[in-house]
């Protein structure tokens, strides 16, 4: 079984490519949404001030669902002949999240890298659209209800999740 992982920034084109797969090949492929929008849509709410505390709360959130819904979906997929999984991101992506990148979320976070890395078939990385155009980026993010980044905080955001794959 295939394990194929979108990555990249905010409004890279993951959410949509991966909407048009599964209308394509329905039960065909199985599709692991965006975890950190699934735990704010019903689990955290941003906090009034920003917190480190809060902030590795949510970190940890994300990785335990994201590991919860990838081994969820290969038990599935084995079960019903399903040979592949596409994810919106993965266990490396919070690094872009963090100050220290890759080695904070390894040592604060307990996450293997190599291991991490051995869990995926292939990565494709998506250019956010706030490095291929901060005009259009500005006019779509706003109608997002996740996402607060400007274009310099995305970035930011861009560049740290490149990193992750090095």
């Amino acid at each position: 079984m295939n394990v194929i992982v979108l990555t990249g920034g905010t409004l890279g084109g993951k959410t949509t490519i991966l909407d048009n797969l599964k209308i394509k090949y329905g039960d065909k492929i199985t599709i692991i949404p965006e975890v950190a929008c699934l735990l704010f849509e019903k689990e955290f709410k941003r906090p009034v001030a920003w917190s480190l505390e809060w902030h590795y709360s949510l970190q940890k959130g994300i990785l335990k669902k994201q590991y919860e819904l990838e081994e969820k979906a290969k038990r599935e997929a084995r079960k019903n002949g399903v040979k592949l999984i596409v994810c919106d991101r993965e266990l490396l992506d919070p690094s872009a999240y963090l100050e220290n990148g890759i080695e904070e979320l390894t040592q604060e976070f307990g996450i293997n890298e190599k291991e991490a890395l051995s869990r995926y078939s292939k990565v494709i990385h998506l250019v956010s659209l706030s490095v291929l155009n901060p005009v259009l980026y500005e006019k779509f993010v706003s109608t997002i209800p996740y996402r607060i980044e400007g274009v310099e905080e995305a970035r930011k955001q861009e560049t740290g999740t490149i990193q992750a794959w090095k």
